[in-house]
């Protein structure tokens, strides 16, 4: 993925050589996500994207704020809620989170990997940045430098922050 220029590729492990590309409408800033011959990332256009690994091909796409609203940022039109952190996929579902300031609206969501249809949707009280980790019962969301949000992996319902000095850190154990 990269924020440079929008694009996802797929090389070729043996040669380099690029196989394909997918263009988002704004900037990939974390590692997509390869999982059962589907590819899964978030983009600054607010939307998380499914697609076939093997082709490129679009399988499909989902925002994850209220609505496609863009503001200013970093010299480039993004949205409001753009998805900052790495996702998480397990189990036939996919987690993310997106958004900047929680006066806004900032949300954690997870939909089905089959067709990208809405599992939950949860409004958050921190602004989600970094990679998310999830345990069998439990997803950590980064918060910047807050302390990480625990949500219940089944609802999406916070269950507490993780205490200690704050800052963006992960560890699963």
């Amino acid at each position: 993925g990269s924020s440079t220029d929008d694009t996802v590729r797929c090389l070729d492990a043996r040669t380099g050589k690029k196989l394909w590309s997918f263009m988002a409408d704004g900037p990939v800033r974390y590692a997509p996500v390869l999982s059962g011959g589907h590819i899964f990332f978030g983009s600054d256009d607010g939307h998380v994207y499914c697609l076939e690994a093997v082709t490129g091909r679009l399988v499909w796409r989902k925002l994850l704020g209220l609505r496609d609203w863009r503001i200013p940022g970093n010299g480039r039109m993004i949205s409001i809620w753009p998805v900052r952190t790495g996702l998480v996929v397990n189990a036939g579902v996919v987690y993310a989170a997106a958004g900047l300031y929680p006066s806004q609206g900032v949300y954690a969501a997870a939909f089905r990997v089959a067709d990208g249809s809405a599992v939950w949707r949860q409004k958050l009280n921190v602004s989600p940045q970094g990679y998310l980790l999830a345990s069998h019962t439990r997803l950590y969301v980064p918060a910047g430098r807050n302390n990480p949000v625990v949500l219940n992996r089944a609802d999406g319902k916070r269950i507490r922050v993780v205490s200690g000095q704050g800052g963006t850190y992960a560890l699963l154990t």
